[in-house]
């Protein structure tokens, strides 16, 4: 099921990027190409933020009243979350995300620190 998936997503994603190339090369026929690559650009990023909001609207993330993360127990709790419980339950996709986050953070030489200080912020989030 997860390979369908992952083959699936893979073909939706090559097919919109067809899908944007091809208002790209439309509008440079009618606009200059850097006013065609911005609307191209822009559309596509216009497409992933409302993609961004339809799932969190159906995961029902806005639907939430109380504080996530945190236990009843008030200040200085732990997070009500265990995230060895989470690779343990999910073990091909943990291990998908180490494998892509060890891509990201071998491929600059920025993505480092770049992932500490993601990683340092979201711990220090998660538990206030």
């Amino acid at each position: 099921v997860i390979l369908t998936l992952c083959v699936s997503s893979s073909v939706a994603l090559i097919g919109l990027g067809f899908v944007i190339w091809s208002l790209y090369l439309y509008l440079a026929t009618i606009l200059s190409p850097y006013w065609a690559a911005l609307i191209s650009g822009a559309g596509a990023v216009v497409l992933a933020v409302v993609v961004v909001i339809l799932v969190l609207y159906l995961t029902g993330y806005f639907g939430r009243k109380s504080k996530t993360g945190l236990k009843s127990g008030g200040f200085g709790s732990e997070p009500a979350y265990d995230p060895m419980e989470f690779v343990q339950k999910y073990p091909l996709e943990s291990g998908i995300t180490a494998a892509i986050a060890g891509f990201i953070v071998g491929s600059s030489a920025d993505a480092p620190r770049t992932l500490n200080e993601f990683l340092t912020l979201l711990k220090e989030t998660n538990t206030k």
